[in-house]
C-alpha cells in the first residue's frame, strides 16, 4: 500500500511494469522478487493501489483452490475466472496460458448486451465445472444475457464470489440463473490476510 509502504523498498525493489512487454513481466514475477501492482476494484470505496509479491498470489491461488475442492470441484475441471480488464488483462498471452491449464478467464471492458453475448459464448465453449466472479459483475452479465435471450447450455456444479459483498437478491438471481449454488469468500486475500 503506497502510503504506508517503506520508500526504499519501492526504490530498491523492481516493479514489474505491464507497459512493457507481457511476455518479459511474465517472465520478470516468474524469476524475480518482483513487486507485482495491483488495484482493488473499489467495491467499499476508492480503489486502493498497492502491491503483491508472488508468494501472496500463489497463496491466493491455492485459497480459491481450497475453497473451490471444499466444495466440490475437482482437480483437473475448468474453473472460469471473470475479471474487469485492467492488469489480468494487459497480460494476454496468461490468458492463453490459463485457458490451456483448466483456468480461463473472461475480461471486459463494460458490461453491455456485447459482452454478454461474448460470455455465453465463453460459458458454452469452456464448460466450467466452476466460475469465479466478483457478483455484481456477475448479476450485471446475467441480467444483460436475459435482456438478449442468450442461451446457455452449460452450467457448472457451483459458483464461488469474491472480492465484494453478496447480497441476497445478487444470490437469488445467480443461482436462478445457473441452477446451482453460490457461495462467497470474501475477505483481504489480495493483501496476505485471510
Amino acid at each position: 500500500i503506497y502510503q504506508v509502504m517503506d520508500p526504499a523498498v519501492l526504490t530498491h525493489t523492481p516493479i514489474v511494469n505491464y507497459k512493457k512487454s507481457s511476455i518479459k513481466s511474465f517472465f520478470q514475477i516468474l524469476t524475480s522478487n518482483a513487486l507485482i501492482p495491483i488495484d482493488t476494484g473499489g467495491s467499499t470505496g476508492s480503489p486502493l493501489h498497492f502491491f503483491k509479491t508472488k508468494e501472496i498470489s500463489l497463496e491466493m491461488l491455492t485459497t480459491l483452490l481450497q475453497i473451490a475442492h471444499f466444495h466440490g470441484w475437482k482437480e483437473g475441471e475448468p474453473i472460469l475466472s471473470i475479471w474487469q480488464e485492467g492488469m489480468y488483462s494487459q497480460l494476454n498471452f496468461l490468458n492463453k496460458i490459463a485457458g490451456l491449464l483448466g483456468a480461463p478467464m473472461f475480461t471486459f471492458k463494460k458490461i453491455d448486451t456485447a459482452t454478454a453475448k461474448k460470455f455465453t459464448q465463453t460459458l458454452n465453449k469452456t464448460k466450467p465445472s466452476v466460475i469465479f466472479a466478483f457478483p455484481s459483475y456477475l448479476s450485471e452479465l446475467i441480467a444483460k444475457i436475459k435482456i438478449g435471450g442468450y442461451g446457455v447450455r452449460n452450467r457448472p456444479k457451483f459458483v464461488l464470489c469474491a472480492g465484494e459483498m453478496l447480497f441476497d437478491n445478487q444470490r437469488k438471481l445467480i443461482e436462478d440463473f445457473v441452477g446451482c449454488k453460490v457461495y462467497q469468500f470474501y475477505g483481504t486475500m489480495e493483501i496476505g490476510e485471510r
